[in-house]
């Protein structure tokens, strides 16, 4: 299976629409994605999120699906407390970085936790259980999954398919609007999978606009 996480298009958050230059995103990221064989499409309950989405399913002609799980979760207070966190010489990958203050007392990481959970939820509807750091596949699944979400939620996502520590990712990442990044799941059925980062980023369909 191949799922591509996509962030909306360049917004106005005041009325959590897409502007005029965010539509030229989606539309752009519609053309790109068209022959993706996408076969579903799920994307935030965001307006900046469905709008994008919208653009996208009239490209490939599939509806869009909501996920609520994927809603913006959160970048400006996780990066602050990442650049805090670099500034007094802590690790980005230290495993224990959950019980240090400035994360502990911060709103995404819990946030991120419920979103993993839905995650794996949806994942195992789609065939692949999670145990551990990687995925049981339960089924042969060769479809192509696209999610279109946020900055925050995405990376979160990100994060928990690679069993990356979440600092890491807020820290040294930055999604591009109607960025692409693409992870496939693959193995034969009862086999065990680890999740496999193809594409990161991909945001050259927009360049110029």
């Amino acid at each position: 299976m191949r799922l591509l996480l996509i962030r909306h298009g360049h917004p106005d958050y005041t009325t959590d629409t897409l502007t005029e230059r965010g539509r030229r995103h989606a539309e752009a990221c519609a053309a790109r994605l068209a022959h993706e064989g996408i076969t579903r499409l799920y994307a935030s309950t965001h307006g900046r999120a469905t709008e994008t989405a919208a653009a996208i399913g009239a490209a490939v002609g599939l509806p869009v699906l909501p996920l609520a799980f994927m809603r913006e979760i959160g970048w400006v207070p996780m990066a602050a407390a990442v650049a805090g966190e670099v500034a007094a010489g802590h690790s980005l990958l230290d495993g224990g970085w959950a019980e240090r203050p400035a994360y502990a007392e911060n709103v995404v990481p819990p946030r991120a936790a419920v979103l993993a959970e839905a995650l794996d939820a949806l994942l195992w509807e789609l065939g692949y259980r999670r145990e551990g750091e990687g995925y049981r596949v339960v089924c042969d699944n060769r479809e192509t999954v696209a999610i279109v979400s946020h900055a925050g939620s995405g990376t979160a996502a990100l994060s928990h398919l690679l069993s990356l520590p979440l600092p890491f990712l807020f820290g040294q990442t930055s999604p591009d609007f109607t960025s692409v990044t693409e992870v496939t799941l693959e193995g034969e059925v009862g086999a065990l999978t680890v999740p496999h980062l193809s594409l990161f980023n991909d945001a050259r369909h927009i360049r110029g606009l």
